[in-house]
């Protein structure tokens, strides 16, 4: 099997994962977190006269186009050479979206991928009934739709924006080409793609064994076991909805672990005080 085959198995396969989560797990919209933004600063304010006369003399470097650097923060495109990355640019486009919006829709053509260039989107599954299942929570620098694009069919989940977003769109013949030109970004788009199916092996398994508090344990273990800890990246509404449970019965699982000692909750700062009690709770 070549390459292009290969990632084309690998993308049915993790929509495969995205639609066999039963309706009866998917559960209302909690609230999210909204965005901030950065103040600006002026450059010259801390230098004096002498100083700004002297960089003023000095010959200006090249900087590299705005759209390279926003490709460069994806791990796809991190390593491929500044010509090869100027010829992709011109086919490019870049989109904002408003906290809520959807980026495609389920059943939408996957005429590309995207690559988040700065807010932060989630996938999720959406029934009828308005009820919704989040599958993944993506920030600045990742990218999200390769699976469905290269299984050649159309979205299996919906994207939406948490708070303002913007993203670069990258057709699926760009994407295409470099997989048949370069042996190196094959090998990146394989990597994110076992990456993708591991997290929704972990999901599924979680969401038909485990109950709410062995749940949390898990996803608490594998986002923050190496370091003792972790910054929640969402509110706990929206992690609620990854978990699939409430914001009720989230806020009571964290209650409990914390009285039983396990974990200690600051804000969304969460410690791990006791990892061999969360691994005993997580059944693993």
């Amino acid at each position: 099997m070549n390459s292009m085959a290969m990632l084309r198995s690998w993308g049915t396969a993790a929509f495969d994962f995205g639609t066999i989560i039963p309706e009866s797990r998917l559960l209302s919209q909690g609230d999210s977190r909204r965005s901030r933004a950065l103040p600006s600063s002026r450059v010259w304010a801390s230098f004096g006269a002498s100083s700004r006369a002297e960089a003023e003399r000095t010959p200006a470097m090249t900087q590299p186009e705005p759209g390279l650097i926003e490709l460069r923060a994806s791990p796809l495109f991190r390593h491929l050479p500044e010509p090869v990355l100027a010829g992709i640019l011109p086919a490019v486009s870049r989109r904002v979206y408003l906290r809520g919006q959807r980026i495609f829709q389920q059943g939408e053509p996957a005429a590309g991928f995207f690559v988040i260039i700065f807010g932060r989107v989630k996938i999720q599954l959406s029934a009828g009934s308005g009820k919704e299942q989040v599958l993944h929570f993506f920030c600045a620098g990742d990218s999200f739709g390769e699976a469905a694009m290269l299984a050649g069919g159309s979205f299996h989940a919906e994207a939406v924006a948490m708070e303002r977003t913007r993203v670069a769109f990258v057709p699926a013949e760009v994407f295409e080409r470099e997989l048949r030109e370069r042996s190196e970004f094959v090998r990146q788009v394989m990597a994110s793609m076992a990456r993708r199916l591991l997290e929704f092996s972990h999901l599924i398994e979680d969401l038909s064994t485990r109950e709410v508090k062995a749940r949390l344990a898990c996803y608490l273990l594998r986002e923050g076991g190496a370091q003792r800890g972790l910054t929640l990246p969402v509110g706990k509404g929206e992690l609620a909805l990854l978990l699939g449970t409430t914001a009720e019965s989230l806020s009571r699982a964290l209650r409990t672990l914390s009285e039983r000692g396990a974990i200690a909750v600051e804000g969304k700062r969460i410690t791990l005080l006791d990892p061999d009690a969360l691994l005993e709770l997580a059944g693993e």
